[in-house]
């Protein structure tokens, strides 16, 4: 966060690793165990989920389609 001037749940540091990776927001997954750091990035539409256990990632992760 230092390095871009941004830190979450600032939309602008989802941008920058968005950017980065070259993908729309729709095809990258960002999780924490915070609500409220997951704010700016569904404002980029990517999937975003609030951890609270190894199940529910897994099952989350198996919705959006990636092979655990």
């Amino acid at each position: 966060s230092c390095e871009v001037g941004y830190r979450k749940p600032e939309k602008g540091i989802f941008q920058e690793a968005l950017d980065i990776l070259g993908l729309p927001g729709r095809d990258v997954a960002f999780t924490d165990n915070h609500e409220s750091r997951l704010s700016g990035a569904n404002e980029l539409g990517i999937n975003t989920y609030v951890f609270s256990g190894i199940s529910g990632l897994e099952k989350w992760l198996r919705e959006l389609g990636v092979k655990i």
